[in-house]
């Protein structure tokens, strides 16, 4: 019941955590302005996201099938990839919308 508020909330508010290290915003005015970045944009940033997190799954996935040092791999890459790919998409949505 809860799956689909759920994933538009995750969307609007998936861009949080930058604002609040580039653009210095707190607490509601961080929300919001993730928020203001994703409207009219959300089936694209949704899109994006998801494909984001299976590109990520599968690497990761085959990172740990190696041997020894591959979970390690998989982790490191894991954060690596998550945190350039949102912060990207979150450029680029900040250049686009002209914030």
């Amino acid at each position: 019941l809860f799956i689909i508020p759920a994933i538009i909330f995750a969307v609007w508010f998936a861009f949080v955590g930058y604002s609040v290290v580039l653009d210095k915003q707190r607490g509601f005015s961080a929300l919001r302005f993730s928020k203001q970045l994703v409207s009219g944009y959300w089936w694209k940033v949704f899109a994006r996201l998801v494909v984001g997190f299976l590109v990520n799954g599968l690497i990761s996935f085959v990172l740990a099938l190696v041997p020894i040092l591959g979970n390690l791999f998989s982790q490191i890459f894991s954060f690596t990839f998550t945190t350039s790919f949102g912060l990207l998409l979150y450029l680029d949505l900040k250049r686009v919308k002209g914030m």
